[in-house]
């Protein structure tokens, strides 16, 4: 997001949030370090606890940080996602996975893939032939989904003419 971008989202977030309130314990960090924190961490997958040392606030801090304010990022952006999915999920799309890296997870089985040699999950995502990425899905357990039959099995909504032209 460039910088006009994160300004407007911390105007729609502040107009659902009263942040700085005249009573009480001041915040640590004010409203728009405090997005930047949040959205900073999704971007790159972040603990707490190192989000706490970069934007100088406890670990603590980060996660009530993130309980009070992703869901208001989703609230704002929600319909503008919805605004630009529609319409392109009518367009020829492509249809590609990944697998992105999570690490080694306790009690979790399936996540080593022996194609590429360290743990993930496959994650399918639809963009229209212009390049614009028009619907991510979920993360599949396990990488070894075969990539005709992933969106089926993932969150991925694909336009109808391209599932009747493939079979699972």
């Amino acid at each position: 997001m460039d910088s006009d971008q994160v300004d407007w989202l911390v105007e729609q977030v502040d107009a659902l949030l009263d942040w700085d309130l005249p009573v009480g314990r001041p915040r640590a960090l004010p409203l728009d370090t405090a997005l930047v924190m949040v959205l900073f961490g999704l971007r790159h997958n972040l603990a707490s606890d190192v989000l706490g040392e970069v934007f100088g606030c406890g670990s603590t801090t980060v996660e009530r940080y993130r309980e009070e304010v992703e869901p208001l990022v989703d609230d704002v952006l929600t319909p503008l996602y919805e605004r630009v999915r529609d319409p392109a999920r009518r367009d020829a799309v492509l249809v590609d996975g990944l697998v992105v890296p999570v690490g080694e997870r306790d009690d979790v089985d399936g996540l080593f893939s022996e194609k590429k040699g360290f743990c993930g999950q496959n994650v399918q995502v639809v963009a229209n032939l212009a390049g614009r990425v028009v619907d991510v899905g979920d993360p599949c357990p396990g990488v070894s989904t075969p990539p005709i039959g992933a969106p089926v099995s993932s969150s991925v909504t694909v336009p109808e003419p391209w599932m009747r032209s493939r079979t699972c």
